[in-house]
């Protein structure tokens, strides 16, 4: 095969492999882009006036005293108690 022939046929594949490349207009993507992300966020708001609105009667909260004797007991308990023991304990050997 000639030069100016394998030229013409290297061209010739070139341009029609390009052409699969170029697009007109908008794809689909485009179309869609973000609408999952939207759709979740949405569906993890049960409420989106709730900040707008609070209640008449929030829940009771703790002081800081009994909260701090809670946690207190809780940390003794602990070290009473010691390390937790291992769900599954496998011995090899003797």
């Amino acid at each position: 095969m000639n030069r100016p022939t394998a030229f013409a046929l290297t061209l010739t594949a070139s341009l029609v492999a390009f052409t699969g490349c170029e697009t007109t207009g908008k794809s689909a993507l485009d179309a869609n882009f973000g609408n999952a992300y939207r759709n979740m966020v949405a569906s993890q708001i049960h409420n989106p006036e709730a900040a707008r609105m609070p209640p008449q009667d929030p829940p009771m909260t703790m002081d800081g005293q009994r909260g701090s004797n809670v946690i207190e007991a809780y940390r003794v308990d602990g070290k009473q108690k010691g390390a937790p023991q291992p769900a599954i304990s496998i011995k090899l050997g003797k």
